[in-house]
């Protein structure tokens, strides 16, 4: 026989874990919907391999999302303190990579990817003029 909080905290729980599982898959999911309706075009011309490629990079980003929000669940567990700077420290981290990525895109056509990050650290003084071209006079 259940009393009535034990009623309320399972209930509770399960609204927890609900969240938890939100939390998972929202922030790569709100990420795939905006990168499919803003590269959609030319998305439809990528080989198998380009593909593979992306789904593989989709997959690797819904794991370091499962990290950081278990890391996130470990660390409140200890300190809400280290809990609220570490959202600190987070947040405008992953939104720059976010809006310069897409900043990128739109101005270059082109997303940022490991080669042109290379390319940056190997041929900087190029990559410098690149940019120069592109720039308005």
């Amino acid at each position: 026989m259940k009393i009535r909080g034990q009623i309320a905290s399972d209930s509770s729980q399960d609204a927890r874990i609900s969240w938890k599982i939100l939390g998972l898959y929202i922030a790569p999911l709100i990420a795939l919907v905006f990168d499919l309706t803003v590269r959609f075009s030319q998305m439809r011309e990528w080989s198998s391999q380009a593909w593979g490629i992306y789904f593989l990079s989709l997959i690797i980003s819904i794991g370091i999302w499962q990290w950081l929000i278990f890391a996130l669940y470990f660390i409140k567990k200890r300190t809400k303190l280290g809990a609220v700077i570490f959202l600190i420290l987070l947040t405008p981290g992953t939104a720059f990579i976010y809006l310069a990525s897409y900043r990128a895109y739109f101005y270059f056509k082109l997303m940022p990817n490991h080669f042109l990050i290379e390319y940056v650290f190997t041929e900087p003084e190029h990559f410098g003029v690149i940019v120069q071209e592109y720039l308005p006079p």
